[in-house]
C-alpha cells in the first residue's frame, strides 16, 4: 500500500520518491508545443533568467463544428451555411517550482483552415486565455505570456492562417475563465489595463515583422466592406453570433406586431426607413418579404451600432450585460509568408443602458446612421429612404416609383448578378502577397540572372497560339503562365549589367506605386480628386528643378514619354504663330521623335531643316544663325544630352538666339536623357540655358527611374498652352456648381494633352521622389558620370585596339573594336 510521505520526511530520512511519469515534461510534444516552448525558453536563457525552463503541452485537440444559431438560418435561409468546422485545441504552460509542476498559463484556440466557408475561413479564434500569477521570477510574467501569444501567431501564420481573434476584456467577478481559481494575490486586470497589455504585445509583434498593423472589428468590417451580417465571422461562443440573433429576434418581433396593427403613422416611415402604406393584413403580408432588403440594411446598422458602442465607451469591471455573456475582442489580420496584417477590435464588459433615450447608440433606437432603403414590390417599385447631410438634424426623405408594368413577368433576383469580384477574397490576398513576394525576390536576386535570354520558339508559339479565353479561369494558373513566359524572357533593362541601349531600370518603390495606381484606377483627366493635385505637385518640383517659372503663368502635363512631349510642344508652337510658315531647326544628332511630331501635324519634309554639328557634336549656333529664314518662324531645337552621344548642346548659345526675334522663334529644349541631371548640382552647369527654354521635354523613366511609362513636358506659357488643347464643353463633359467636376476653382489637364482618359503617374512619380530624394538621384548621376569616364579612360589605353568616337559629357560611352582579330 503507497502512503502519503510530506517533504519534511522525505529529507529528514533521505526518502527517495519513485519517478512521476505524469508530469508536464513527460506530456506527448508536437509542432506547436515544442515551437512555443523554445520561443519561451530562448527568452528566459537571454534574459539570464535562474528559472530552469518552462514546458508547455497541447492537453486537448478535437474537431468540432460552430453551429449557426436557428434565427440567423430561418433569416438568410439560401445564403447561411449550417455550421463551420474548426479544430480546437488547449494549450498549458507549466513550470516546476519545487519539485511541483504549476501551470501559469492556459489558452483555448479555435482553428478555422481553408476548407472552412467563408467569413471563417483561415481565421483562428482564441476564445480564451487566462494567467495566473505563479510565474517565477515575477518581473518576467507579462514578457513570458507575449512570448506565448506571439509564438501562437507566428505559428498559425506559418501554417496560412490569414486573421486571428482574441480576447481582451477581464474576466467578471466570481468567474474565471480557465483555472477556477486564482492565486488570492491575484486581482482581475481592469479593462483599459488589459487592452494596453494587449497592444503593448502587439507592437512587439509588429516589431518582429510578424503583425504589420491592428484595428478595431467595425474598421475591419468597414474596409472588407461587409454588406450583411453574415459576413462577420461567426465563432464559437464569440459575442457577435448571441447580438446578432438577439437583433434578428427583436426584428421579427417588430414586424409581427406590425402585421396585427395594419394602421400606422406617418413618423414610422422616418424612424425606420420602412414603407407602411399597406391597409390590409394580405398586403403586409407580401410586404414583409419585400422588406428583407431593408430590414437586412438596418440589421446591419444595428450591428455596427453595437461595434462603435463598444469602442466609445467607458470600460468597467464589474458592469456586465444582463442576458448576454459578457465577451469582447480583439482582431489580427495575419497575411501567410513574410508580413502579415492584423486586425483587432477592443471592448469591453459594459452595461448597456436600454432607456438611455438621448444615446444614439441604444438598441432601441432606429435612427441608423447610414441609408435605409425600402422596397415594396407589386406592379410597381416604390423606393424610399432617409439622406441625411453631415448631421442627424438635416434629413430628407426621399421617395420615388419605378414603373414596372412591362417587366413585371422578370423575376427580381438579386443573387445572380455577374461580378468581377473575387468569390474568395482570401484566396486574392494570398495570390497578392504570393506575386508581391515573387517580385520582390526577383528584383533582389536579378543579378543571379542572366541579363538576357534568346526567346525559345515554342515560348513565341504558346503566347501567339493563345484562344481567345471565352471562358475565364483561376487567376493562379493565370500567374503561373506569367512565371513561364514573360518573366524569364524580358528585354533585361532592370539588370545593372544591361548597358546595350538607354532604358531606365526603375525602382522598387516605383513597382510598388505602379500597384497602388493600378488598384485606385483613377481617370486623371482633371476634377476635384487627389490625383490631380499630386501632378500639380510633382510639375511644381519639376519646374524647379528646371528652373522654370513655379506659378500659374507656366503649365506642364505628365506624359508617356518625350515623344508624346514633343507633339505637344510642336503643337503649342504652331498654335502661337497661326497660319504662318513654321520651320523646325535641328541637328541630325536630334532625338527621332521631332520627325516623327512634325509628320503627324503635316509639317513638311522641306520645313526641315537639319544643321550641322562641330567636334562635340553640337549644333553649330553660328551656322543655325545663317540657315534661318527672316521670312518664317522658327521652332528652335536644343538637346540636353543627345541620345546617340549625350552631347549637349549649347543652350545659352541657342536661348539668345532665340531672344532677339521672340516673336518668330520658339526655343525647345529636347531633354530626353540629360535633362533630369539638374538634380545633380555637379552636372547642373552643363545645361545653362535650358531655363530660358520655351518649352522642354523629357523623361522620367530613364536616368531618374520611373518605372515605365513617364515623362513630362514644361511649357513657358500656360495660357498658350491650354488655348491650345482645350475644347469646347460636350454635354457628357458639362461642368456643374460643384462636386467632382466644378466649373470653377479646379484643373482639368485634358485641357492641356492630346487624352482625355488618363491614368494618374504622378503617384509613382512623388512615391519615388519623396522616397529616394532629388540629392540622393543627384549622387547616383554624378556617379554614372564618373562610370563612363572612367570606362573612356581605360579605352584611351588601350587605343591599339578600341577606339572612343565621342567626347564622355553624361553617361554614353561611344566606341568600336579596331583590332584585328575580328
Amino acid at each position: 500500500m503507497n502512503y502519503f510521505i510530506c517533504k519534511t520526511c522525505i529529507h529528514q530520512y533521505n526518502i527517495k520518491r519513485k519517478e512521476n511519469h505524469y508530469i508536464a515534461s513527460k506530456l506527448p510534444v508536437n509542432d506547436l508545443s515544442s515551437q512555443l516552448e523554445k520561443r519561451v525558453n530562448h527568452f528566459l536563457h537571454n534574459q539570464d533568467c535562474q528559472t530552469d525552463h518552462a514546458t508547455i503541452r497541447i492537453l486537448s485537440s478535437n474537431d468540432r463544428i460552430c453551429v449557426v444559431k436557428l434565427q440567423l438560418k430561418k433569416y438568410y435561409p439560401y445564403q447561411a451555411t449550417n455550421g463551420y468546422p474548426y479544430r480546437t485545441k488547449a494549450i498549458f504552460a507549466f513550470q516546476e517550482i519545487n519539485g511541483i509542476d504549476i501551470v501559469f498559463c492556459g489558452m483555448y484556440v479555435q482553428e478555422y483552415d481553408e476548407y472552412c466557408p467563408t467569413p471563417n475561413t483561415r481565421r483562428v479564434y482564441i476564445s480564451y486565455f487566462d494567467a495566473v500569477y505563479f510565474f517565477q521570477p515575477k518581473i518576467y510574467r507579462t514578457d513570458v505570456y507575449h512570448e506565448i501569444l506571439i509564438g501562437y501567431l507566428n505559428y498559425i501564420k506559418q501554417h496560412g492562417y490569414m486573421y486571428a481573434h482574441i480576447w481582451a476584456c477581464p474576466a467578471s467577478e466570481g468567474i474565471d475563465y480557465i483555472f477556477h481559481r486564482h492565486p488570492p494575490e491575484q486581482r482581475m486586470l481592469k479593462s483599459k489595463r488589459l487592452q494596453d497589455w494587449c497592444k503593448k504585445m502587439l507592437d512587439r509583434a509588429i516589431a518582429e515583422r510578424i503583425v504589420i498593423n491592428y484595428k478595431d472589428i467595425m474598421q475591419d468590417c468597414l474596409d472588407n466592406q461587409v454588406q450583411t451580417v453574415i459576413d462577420i465571422p461567426y465563432f464559437d461562443g464569440d459575442f457577435w453570433p448571441i447580438i446578432i440573433e438577439n437583433n434578428i429576434n427583436k426584428l421579427e418581433q417588430e414586424e409581427y406586431e406590425d402585421l396585427d396593427n395594419p394602421f400606422e403613422s406617418e413618423d414610422s416611415i422616418e424612424i425606420c426607413g420602412k414603407r407602411k402604406s399597406a391597409n390590409t393584413y394580405e398586403n403586409k403580408k407580401l410586404k414583409q418579404t419585400a422588406n428583407q432588403i431593408s430590414n437586412s440594411t438596418y440589421l446591419l446598422s444595428t450591428i455596427y451600432s453595437t461595434m462603435e458602442k463598444y469602442k466609445e465607451v467607458n470600460y468597467s469591471k464589474k458592469q456586465t450585460f444582463s442576458s448576454s455573456p459578457t465577451t469582447c475582442e480583439k482582431c489580427y489580420n495575419i497575411e501567410p509568408k513574410h508580413e502579415h496584417k492584423m486586425i483587432s477590435s477592443v471592448s469591453s464588459k459594459v452595461h448597456v443602458n436600454q432607456y438611455d433615450k438621448h444615446n444614439s447608440l441604444n438598441a432601441d433606437d432606429k435612427s441608423i446612421a447610414s441609408i435605409l432603403i425600402c422596397v415594396t414590390v407589386d406592379e410597381n417599385l416604390q423606393i424610399s429612404f432617409p439622406v441625411r447631410f453631415g448631421s442627424r438634424n438635416y434629413e430628407k426623405l426621399w421617395s420615388f416609383k419605378l414603373e414596372l408594368g412591362h417587366v413585371s413577368g422578370l423575376a427580381m433576383n438579386t443573387t445572380t448578378e455577374i461580378s468581377l469580384d473575387p468569390t474568395d477574397w482570401n484566396d486574392l490576398r494570398l495570390l497578392g502577397h504570393k506575386i508581391m513576394d515573387n517580385m520582390i525576390d526577383y528584383m533582389r536576386d536579378i543579378r543571379l540572372r542572366p541579363t538576357w535570354s534568346p526567346l525559345p520558339l515554342t515560348i513565341k508559339q504558346t503566347i501567339l497560339n493563345g484562344d481567345l479565353p471565352l471562358q475565364g479561369q483561376s487567376p493562379w494558373q493565370v500567374y503561373d503562365e506569367i512565371c513561364t513566359t514573360i518573366l524569364p524572357y524580358i528585354i533585361g533593362n532592370i539588370h545593372p549589367l544591361f548597358w546595350g541601349h538607354v532604358y531606365g531600370s526603375g525602382s522598387a518603390i516605383g513597382a510598388l506605386a505602379e500597384f497602388i495606381t493600378g488598384t485606385i484606377n483613377t481617370m486623371s483627366w482633371g476634377g476635384q480628386q487627389a490625383s490631380i493635385y499630386l501632378e500639380r505637385k510633382v510639375l511644381c518640383w519639376l519646374k524647379l528643378l528646371m528652373g522654370f517659372p513655379n506659378d500659374e503663368t507656366s503649365s506642364g502635363i505628365l506624359v508617356s514619354g518625350t515623344s508624346v512631349a514633343t507633339i505637344i510642344a510642336l503643337a503649342v508652337a504652331r498654335k502661337k504663330f497661326h497660319e504662318r510658315i513654321m520651320i523646325i531647326y535641328c541637328s541630325k544628332d536630334t532625338h527621332s521623335c521631332i520627325i516623327r511630331a512634325a509628320n503627324l501635324l503635316g509639317i513638311n519634309k522641306e520645313n526641315i531643316v537639319y544643321v550641322s554639328t562641330n567636334e562635340q557634336r553640337q549644333i553649330d549656333v553660328q551656322a543655325l544663325e545663317a540657315y534661318i529664314d527672316p521670312n518664317a518662324c522658327g521652332f528652335i531645337v536644343g538637346s540636353a544630352g543627345t541620345v546617340g552621344t549625350g552631347a549637349i548642346d549649347d543652350l545659352q548659345g541657342l536661348a539668345d538666339l532665340c531672344a532677339r526675334r521672340p516673336n518668330d522663334l520658339w526655343f525647345h529644349v529636347d531633354g530626353a536623357i540629360g535633362a533630369v541631371a539638374c538634380c545633380s548640382p555637379r552636372l547642373r552647369p552643363l545645361f545653362t540655358g535650358l531655363e530660358r527654354a520655351d518649352s522642354i521635354a523629357f523623361d522620367l523613366h530613364k536616368w531618374l527611374f520611373i518605372p515605365y511609362e513617364c515623362g513630362c513636358i514644361l511649357v513657358r506659357d500656360g495660357q498658350l498652352h491650354r488655348s491650345t488643347f482645350a475644347q469646347p464643353t460636350v454635354s457628357y463633359l458639362t461642368l456643374m456648381d460643384g462636386g467632382i467636376t466644378p466649373s470653377e476653382g479646379e484643373y482639368f489637364f485634358s485641357d492641356y494633352g492630346l487624352e482625355l482618359s488618363r491614368n494618374t503617374k504622378a503617384i509613382k512619380v512623388w512615391m519615388t521622389l519623396k522616397t529616394y530624394g532629388i540629392e540622393r538621384f543627384g549622387r547616383i548621376m554624378e556617379q554614372n558620370v564618373d562610370q563612363a569616364l572612367y570606362f573612356a579612360h581605360l579605352i584611351e589605353q588601350h587605343s591599339n585596339e578600341v577606339e572612343l568616337l565621342a567626347k564622355v559629357t553624361l553617361n554614353i560611352v561611344c566606341f568600336r573594336y579596331i583590332g584585328n582579330e575580328i
